[in-house]
């Protein structure tokens, strides 16, 4: 199996090959790494126990050729990064977001009516209930739960051990932190960050800052309305 792996973020990238390598169990992979941001992207990895069966190289987006069969992801944990890397793949080669994959670890549980996007991360122990929605690159990071009739939008980014209720929307580029709870039917509006262990009892405003129990508007971001 051909993997492409389009990055800039360390850890998004160990959270993938760890999913790739209890996918593909002992398969033989050949992983292209494009370094799309970030000079060092593969060298500061050198931790992961890479196993014989694994062969990587690294390139950059100037001299990378797009391989119409490979499973294709962008790793980045940052909403805006992950966005930046997506338009310069589109601008570069006419992608569009069908052109890359959703992956999702295998403790993770999706159920069949979830509807899910492109270019999906979703990290161990992660659970997506029934009639959810996940938008296109969207990264749910480990110990999420998500519940039933619940959107999720495109480039969010979810993070460890969060609680998002039923029937909730999360537009667009939204951030949520450690340990959030979003209480059932909350619409949490675009651009919004949500702090770790908040918990959110009402609708937010776009382009906010939230913390606290419960969840409070601090401020407005800056250069947003």
């Amino acid at each position: 199996m051909k993997y492409e792996i389009i990055g800039h973020c360390n850890s998004a990238l160990c959270i993938i090959l760890d999913a790739v390598k209890f996918i593909e169990k002992n398969n033989d992979i050949s992983i292209t790494i494009v370094s799309a941001c970030n000079d060092d992207f593969l060298s500061k990895a050198s931790n992961i126990l890479f196993n014989p069966w694994l062969t990587i190289e690294e390139i950059t987006t100037e001299t990378w050729k797009p391989e119409l069969e490979s499973f294709r992801i962008i790793a980045a944990m940052d909403n805006e990064t992950r966005r930046e890397i997506f338009n310069n793949v589109e601008e570069l080669f006419n992608a569009s977001p069908v052109d890359f994959n959703n992956l999702l670890h295998p403790s993770s549980y999706c159920s069949c009516t979830a509807v899910l996007g492109h270019g999906i991360l979703v990290s161990p122990n992660s659970t997506i209930a029934p009639f959810s929605r996940i938008g296109d690159f969207t990264y749910i990071n480990r110990n999420v739960s998500i519940g039933h009739h619940t959107t999720i939008k495109e480039f969010c980014t979810i993070s460890p051990r969060c609680n998002i209720a039923s029937k909730c929307l999360i537009e667009n580029n939204v951030e949520i932190g450690i340990g959030a709870t979003i209480l059932d039917g909350i619409r949490i509006r675009e651009d919004s960050t949500i702090g770790a262990g908040a918990v959110v009892t009402k609708n937010t405003e776009s382009n906010s800052i939230y913390y606290g129990v419960p969840a409070k508007l601090i401020r407005k971001k800056q250069g947003k309305n």
